[in-house]
């Protein structure tokens, strides 16, 4: 279908990942820090280039996420510890090279570009055998959004997450920009710790799955 949302089943995310950690190619520290954090933020692959170094805190294992498209900035705490471990060993060779202020990097120090992740991703989606038309960056994001719904994550949950301000509701819901902006300032520590905790459920749900 043409407006259909292409996402990843928990089979081919838990292949792409598997790849990830088996393959050996000369950025795969950079690549897997990057999948894995997008995946795990539902970041928008022109959010990537644009992360900086001092976006990343590993002792809180907190990293700010700047949103694009009118999106608003979040900060989400790395409780996923493979995700965390993959950004904690791309920051230690990261930190060998501070001639740039960008967290994601060429080999020319010079920040990441949209195409060069698309080029990749597309490379560890064949690796992983997964569908052509699933090889897009953007099925990161989509796959995270529905595995929160599965999860049974509130809208609101996803909204606050993925730095949402609207959606369209020929998708999955819609919100009105005042109320969402009242759902940032009222965000509390306690429903995140609640949120974390869901998603956790989840995550170890579809590691247990995959194990089987």
């Amino acid at each position: 279908m043409e407006n259909q949302i292409i996402i990843l089943s928990t089979s081919e995310r838990n292949a792409l990942f598997k790849c990830l950690d088996e393959i050996d190619t000369k950025y795969i520290i950079r690549d897997r820090a990057l999948i894995r954090l997008a995946y795990f933020c539902a970041l928008r692959i022109g959010e990537i280039p644009e992360l900086k170094l001092t976006d990343v805190n590993l002792k809180t294992r907190e990293i700010k996420c700047n949103r694009k498209q009118r999106g608003i900035s979040n900060v989400i705490k790395l409780t996923d510890n493979e995700v965390y471990k993959a950004v904690a060993d791309y920051c230690k060779i990261r930190s060998l090279d501070l001639s740039s202020p960008f967290l994601f990097i060429t080999q020319q120090s010079s920040k990441i570009s949209k195409m060069t992740i698309h080029k990749f991703f597309k490379f560890y989606c064949e690796k992983a055998n997964i569908d052509k038309e699933k090889q897009q960056f953007k099925v990161l994001r989509n796959t995270r959004v529905v595995e929160m719904i599965d999860n049974q994550c509130s809208i609101e949950d996803i909204v606050w997450w993925t730095g949402l301000t609207y959606t369209n509701t020929s998708t999955i819901y819609k919100l009105y920009t005042e109320k969402i902006h009242q759902l940032y300032t009222n965000y509390n520590e306690n429903h995140l710790t609640e949120l974390y905790k869901k998603l956790e459920r989840g995550n170890n749900g579809s590691k247990k799955e995959n194990s089987e």
